[in-house]
């Protein structure tokens, strides 16, 4: 296809990575349609951001240079990329979620089938059931390699290779092993069942503990952070309209008030815009933060960028409206 002929701009390692993730993702097709698709759709929204720059700037609403305008488009083919990769990430990682969330429970299974008389196969095929999720299919496809011309060993390496999840690897090539050296199975997938289950209490339990940490964090970027911004706006506001009044009073200079007479370099208009840059930052910060307290993945925490940074910026202009309005009701 047209499309796909894009993606061979892309480094070929690229390319293999993005594969790598969609199969994880569970999402069919190749890297190179899936890369052709998405550098055309980010394209259009780099083109499209370019247009309405240069309406905004022909409008006289804000005048723009012309490197900030090529800069607007490569910026927004950058950003739309990123989150569609970022997107193919989260899908990956929920994907490995939900299948640890319910490998216990299927281990478990595979366990009680085995006990009953059934072969480790037999077992695996029968545990593979809907309420599963991705693990069933997964498992589906195993056992139909393994129907084949491949052995049921090299069918279940091939299910880790599926899903980016270290835990499933380690339980799949333990299965494996001790299918070949031929131990107690039924009793090692119980055992593991419970380590899994054990490991998944103490991360919920740190997890909780944590949860105090979170919070601060999210009050402190998205409300104490815009609400000290605002005020400090409006303080050299003040300061610069008191400063005026005393340069048109000569009694004030002759009264010798040196702290309030002295040149403030820093202008509202100024403040205000790295407030904005300021709440940007930190709440990115914050976000990456987050990821690392919640899920140890500093990825993970993006997420929460959008919102965070949309809550503190529209605090920080609620904020200055509100003392705005307070210190002019004062005054007057």
């Amino acid at each position: 296809m047209i499309v796909e002929q894009f993606a061979a701009f892309i480094p070929k390692r690229f390319r293999e990575r993005v594969g790598r993730m969609l199969v994880y993702a569970g999402i069919p097709g190749t890297a190179e349609h899936w890369l052709g698709i998405r550098l055309v759709l980010s394209v259009l929204f780099g083109i499209g951001a370019y247009v309405i720059l240069k309406l905004i700037s022909d409008s006289k609403l804000l005048v723009l240079p012309p490197v900030a305008l090529l800069a607007g488009a490569v910026f927004t083919f950058i950003a739309a990329m990123a989150i569609y990769l970022l997107h193919v990430y989260y899908l990956q990682e929920d994907r490995a979620r939900r299948v640890e969330n319910v490998l216990p429970d299927f281990l478990l299974l595979i366990a009680a089938n085995i006990r009953a008389g059934q072969t480790p196969f037999s077992a695996f095929r029968a545990a593979a059931r809907p309420e599963f999720g991705p693990l069933e299919n997964e498992a589906q496809i195993a056992v139909a390699r393994s129907l084949g011309t491949g052995s049921f060993s090299d069918a279940l390496r091939e299910l880790s290779k599926r899903i980016h999840s270290t835990l499933l690897e380690r339980i799949v090539g333990l299965f494996a092993e001790s299918m070949r050296s031929g131990g107690n199975l039924a009793q090692l997938l119980e055992i593991s069942s419970t380590d899994i289950k054990q490991r998944q209490e103490i991360h919920d339990e740190l997890i909780a503990q944590t949860r105090m940490y979170s919070v601060f964090i999210m009050f402190v970027l998205m409300v104490g952070t815009p609400m000290l911004l605002a005020i400090s706006v409006q303080f050299v506001g003040m300061l610069q309209s008191v400063q005026a009044q005393q340069a048109e009073s000569l009694l004030a200079q002759q009264a010798g008030i040196s702290f309030l007479t002295t040149d403030v370099s820093i202008t509202p208009q100024y403040l205000d815009q790295m407030a904005y840059i300021i709440l940007l930052f930190t709440t990115f910060l914050g976000s990456c933060l987050m990821g690392v307290i919640t899920t140890g993945k500093v990825r993970l925490g993006l997420k929460y960028f959008v919102p965070m940074a949309a809550i503190a910026i529209l605090l920080y202009i609620t904020g200055r409206l509100l003392i705005a309005q307070v210190i002019s009701v004062i005054t007057f």
